[in-house]
Formats: C-alpha cells, sequence, structure tokens
C-alpha cells in the first residue's frame, strides 16, 4: 500500500484503476515513484494499492487481515 501523494507521474495525472473499492497502480509512468517500486513488487505476485487519504488506511488494512504478510510503505520516500 501506498499513499496517492507519493505518485508523480511525468506531466500527466495519475491513471490508476478502481477495482472493487482498492485504486490500483497501473504503471502509467516510468517516473513515478510509486511505479518503481510496483515493478519490484510484480515478479513477487503483488498488487499495488493507492490509499487517497490517511484517514482511510485502517479501512483497507480490512482486506488483507487474515493474509500472512501485508507491506505497507507509508510517509517514505523513494529516490
Amino acid at each position: 500500500m501506498f499513499p496517492t501523494c507519493m505518485s508523480n507521474p511525468a506531466g500527466e495525472t495519475c491513471k490508476a484503476i478502481k477495482k472493487g473499492s482498492k485504486l490500483i497502480c497501473t504503471g502509467c509512468s516510468p517516473e513515478c515513484n510509486i511505479n518503481i517500486k510496483r515493478w519490484e513488487y510484480t515478479t513477487q505476485n503483488t498488487e499495488v494499492v493507492l490509499i487517497p487519504h490517511s484517514s482511510e488506511f485502517t479501512r483497507y488494512l480490512k482486506y488483507w487481515k487474515n493474509q500472512e504478510t501485508t507491506g505497507l510503505n507509508w510517509g517514505w520516500l523513494v529516490y
């Protein structure tokens, strides 16, 4: 999970898609911080979910409450 504030597609608007109530990264820009991390995780059969606002953080966690691992990236900037 990544906060949408990390999204920075080069000169474009983020093109994440809605999948149910989740916002999924589509990798629309090679320069985007989230897309850079997305490429690292795609080999691990994972889904990169964007969280629009920190107040919704716990609502998104319920999707993965019964999974052994859930990766979180909050307040972390990729260079």
